[in-house]
């Protein structure tokens, strides 16, 4: 669940993560399509409300102190993909408060 939700923040369709094998796959991937550099060109603005939803759903039911006994590395990914989804709910809701500060005040003469 959790390398699911990493590779859906980045963008990987969640059809092509249906099992291990196919995150194997990814996890194994080279060049621009490596894991550590689509983790370093990662901007979370960029993340759709769905995507994002998607992960969170995903990554919010997993034991995050069974995750960190079971294997260190995938306790890495887990608090980045937390993070990174903490940080994209912030950037919404900043989008969302600078809209409505944009938005023209209610007219009183309409009542």
């Amino acid at each position: 669940k959790v390398m699911r939700a990493v590779f859906i923040l980045l963008g990987t369709d969640s059809s092509d993560l249906q099992n291990w094998s196919q995150i194997v796959v990814e996890l194994g991937r080279t060049g621009r399509e490596s894991l550590k550099r689509r983790i370093q060109q990662f901007g979370v603005s960029a993340v759709d409300k769905h995507i994002l939803s998607k992960a969170a759903e995903l990554i919010t039911g997993v034991d995050g102190h069974h995750i960190r006994k079971t294997s260190e590395g995938a306790a890495v990914f887990y608090k980045w993909a937390l993070s990174s989804i903490d940080t994209s709910f912030d950037t919404i809701c900043d989008k969302a408060r600078k809209c409505a500060d944009e938005a023209p005040a209610a007219s009183l003469e309409l009542w």
